[in-house]
């Protein structure tokens, strides 16, 4: 996930304008350790949860492997190391961005909403947005509809991400206790939410191409990329399946790596 997040950080900015090699660098980095130490935040917070559910048993942290006060130091050392980053690097604008992004995750997301609300990853999708945020403000330039573009696609992909996931393991979540949609709404009706947000992926293109943003091959890729996922939700809808909602899963991160890539070449040809 931390290969994912850096990928999308870099092509963001590359869409905004490459700040040259150097800050970029620095700001990727500060990215891939602030994504680092939220994660490792997550797993601390979460270790209990996970040693019970046979996906995430495995984890250092709930398997014993890593003791949870080393944890916290790892989390804290490479969170402190990439706020120094970004504030010696890009600067200010990002340096709040990533404590943002830091509160955002851990505060909200995983501590607040998760345990609660079957809708948690929809009202945490925000968080997913701050990478993106700080990429694009350590190139100078202000803020854009290629910007507002490409939190789209971060913001209509996660849910339909995590649900597969979830409907893959819904069993799971249903007997420790979270709930997620799967366990709350039902199978069927969550398939129906992940194929909607996959149509919203499916023709956001559009409206790129149609503002001028990006060149009109961009409808092609995302086509050919998102139209695997769409067939996979609709298969899962005809008979529910977790190997279907699980190979929807696998899918959907390489789906965003290759939009990103794309969004790229189609706002430089």
């Amino acid at each position: 996930m931390i290969a994912l997040f850096v990928l999308v950080s870099l092509a963001t900015m590359s869409v905004a304008g490459f700040p040259g090699y150097a800050r970029a660098g620095v700001t990727l980095a500060g990215i891939a350790l602030l994504v680092a130490g939220a994660a490792t935040l997550n797993g601390y917070l979460e270790r209990e949860l996970d040693r019970r559910m046979t996906r995430t048993a495995g984890r250092p942290l709930a398997s014993g492997r890593l003791q949870p006060s080393r944890a916290l130091v790892f989390a804290a050392v490479v969170t402190t190391a990439g706020l120094v980053l970004l504030a010696a690097g890009p600067g200010l604008d990002s340096l709040l961005l990533g404590l943002g992004g830091m509160i955002a995750y851990v505060g909200l997301y995983t501590v607040l909403l998760k345990p609660r609300f079957p809708e948690s990853v929809v009202w945490g999708s925000p968080a997913g947005l701050f990478p993106l945020l700080i990429a694009w403000t350590a190139t100078g330039e202000p803020w854009s509809p290629a910007l507002l573009y490409c939190c789209l696609v971060v913001f209509f992909w996660s849910p339909a991400h995590f649900w597969s996931l979830a409907l893959a393991r819904a069993e799971e979540y249903r007997e420790v206790g979270v709930p997620v949609l799967p366990v709350v709404s039902g199978e069927r009706a969550t398939g129906g939410r992940v194929l909607v947000y996959l149509l919203v992926l499916l023709v956001l293109p559009i409206w790129g191409v149609a503002t001028g943003l990006f060149r009109p091959w961009l409808v092609v890729v995302n086509l050919a990329a998102c139209l695997p996922l769409v067939w996979l939700a609709l298969r899962f809808l005809a008979g529910p399946s977790p190997s279907t909602a699980w190979w929807l899963f696998r899918l959907s991160g390489p789906y965003l790596a290759v939009v990103f890539v794309a969004l790229v070449l189609a706002r430089g040809t």
